[in-house]
């Protein structure tokens, strides 16, 4: 299917550049296709995905961009799993000081969620370890030292220690348990996790990328029945977790464990679309810009009176600001830097395009100078005020703060909005050392920002049957615009030496 899609958008001849800034009925031509019911929510591995993908490469080439993935195609294939749990069992056997046998016990079924790596996991009388946070950083703790967990059950609190701000994510935690060898990972319950919204996620149907770091079971399990088997283990569940807050925590073992779990498998690839505008002398480096194509499909069971998550705001209106942003670029002056166009596909599973996008990607990620990422834009009308999502964690904020006055326009003081700034695809290059924003208006204001998260975000209301609001994401496009073309010009920006 992929093959034919890059035929078609191969035999699409540019279309005459236009001069003026964008305009609302620019994103919204782009928005009324995208978030149709024709392309079925755009779940990555369904029809509407693949029609997606066409649409972004056709609109691309129409702009005036070459290819920019790999092998001169628009497409860089990403491999991803879908797995859904079907039947589990556990066994446990409590160890405690100054008793001869350990107690076993069993979880049941409606406080335990495991899934599964393969389609059949059974994990025997393995070691159980309990690693609190599982922190390490370097020259403030290290919860995991002189630990083997090659094999073992991993029990993780999934939170942060207060007063820590900054720690890694949970996902990243998870995924290093298992580099180092956890057979399974499982997150506990707690205030800040509640069981109901944590088995919920874990049961459904997941979308993993093939080639991730990850355990042959992950899960999580109830309080109450974490409670039962560290106290089993002659320990109290409150006082470990406050000694889990302290530097000085160190993983402690608790007993031994059986897992038995089947699960169904099903593969299917999704592409990135990557389109380029070739600079005047790409050894300068290369800018970036992403959106994620993506959405949830049909999210709702039959019967309901909308079953389709279309997805308009969310991202519709980004790939559309994307997409224009290119057209302008494409033909006005060339740029010194190569630019890259990057559509990714399975954000919203996990920000699994972006992470395939870093792990083999077009261009050096040291040669990148800034990437934009452009997100759920449509949602508030124009203002002089500009937020940056990402402010103040990379090099490029002089930069930002020119633009935004040579747009007319002010930068909001604070940065609120970097609560956010782990939600995104950007976050995946920050963490590779890649200097990555999110930049406009749309973030500026709190209220609608709310509102939008609140109301239709990742519902079938987020369509084109309630009214969006399109000027400021107009506006934001042409300030998208002039910082990447002051991006690829190293008169205006050269990065700071690493």
């Amino acid at each position: 299917m992929i093959a034919f899609l890059a035929a078609v958008a191969a035999a699409v001849s540019p279309a005459p550049a236009p001069a003026s800034p964008i305009t609302e009925r620019d994103l919204r031509r782009h928005i009324e296709i995208l978030a149709s019911d024709e392309y079925e929510g755009r779940k990555p591995g369904t029809e509407g995905g693949n029609k997606t993908a066409l649409y972004i490469a056709t609109e691309l080439q129409r702009a005036g961009l070459r290819p920019g993935a790999s092998s001169a195609s628009w497409y860089e294939m990403v491999a991803l799993a879908e797995r859904a749990l079907a039947a589990q069992r556990n066994r446990w056997w409590m160890e405690a000081k100054g008793r001869s046998a350990a107690r076993p016990l069993s979880v049941a079924e409606g406080d335990i969620i495991l899934a599964g790596r393969d389609p059949s996991i059974a994990i025997a009388d393995a070691p159980v370890v309990f690693v609190g946070h599982g922190l390490q950083i370097e020259g403030v703790r290290d919860d995991l030292a002189g630990v083997d967990l090659k094999g073992a059950i991993v029990l993780i609190l999934p939170g942060r220690p207060d007063p820590m701000a900054s720690v890694p994510s949970y996902n990243a935690r998870r995924a290093d348990l298992a580099r180092r060898g956890a057979a399974a990972v499982l997150a506990v319950a707690g205030p800040r996790a509640p069981w109901e919204e944590m088995r919920a996620a874990l049961a459904a149907p997941k979308i993993e990328l093939v080639s991730a770091d990850r355990a042959a079971v992950e899960g999580a399990i109830a309080r109450p029945a974490i409670e039962a088997l560290v106290r089993a283990a002659g320990l109290d569940l409150a006082t470990i977790e406050d000694a889990a807050r302290l530097p000085g925590f160190r993983a402690m073992r608790l007993g031994r464990a059986s897992l038995d779990v089947t699960a169904s498998v099903r593969r299917l690839d999704s592409p990135n679309v990557i389109g380029r505008i070739a600079g005047t002398d790409p050894a300068k480096g290369a800018v970036v810009y992403l959106a994620h194509w993506d959405h949830l499909g049909v999210c709702r069971p039959e019967g309901a009176a909308d079953r389709i998550c279309n997805g308009a705001v969310d991202n519709a209106s980004g790939v559309a600001v994307m997409i224009e942003v290119a057209r302008r670029m494409a033909r006005g002056p060339k740029p010194v830097r190569d630019v890259y166009f990057v559509a990714t596909t399975a954000e919203e599973n996990g920000l699994l395009g972006a992470r395939a996008f870093v792990a083999s990607p077009p261009v050096p990620l040291a040669g990148i100078v800034g990437a934009i990422n452009i997100d759920t834009v449509a949602i508030a009308p124009r203002t002089d005020m500009v937020a940056v999502i990402g402010k103040g964690m990379t090099p490029l904020d002089p930069l930002i703060e020119k633009v935004v006055g040579e747009a007319g326009r002010k930068l909001v003081p604070d940065d609120a909005v970097n609560e956010l700034v782990q939600r995104q695809d950007g976050w995946v290059l920050m963490e590779r050392g890649v200097s990555a924003v999110m930049v406009g208006g749309a973030y500026a204001d709190p209220i609608p920002l709310a509102g939008f998260l609140g109301g239709p975000y990742h519902k079938p209301e987020d369509d084109l049957e309630r009214e969006i609001v399109l000027d400021g994401a107009a506006q934001d496009g042409d300030l998208m615009l002039a910082l990447g073309r002051a991006l690829a010009d190293p008169a205006r920006y050269t990065p700071p030496a690493k």
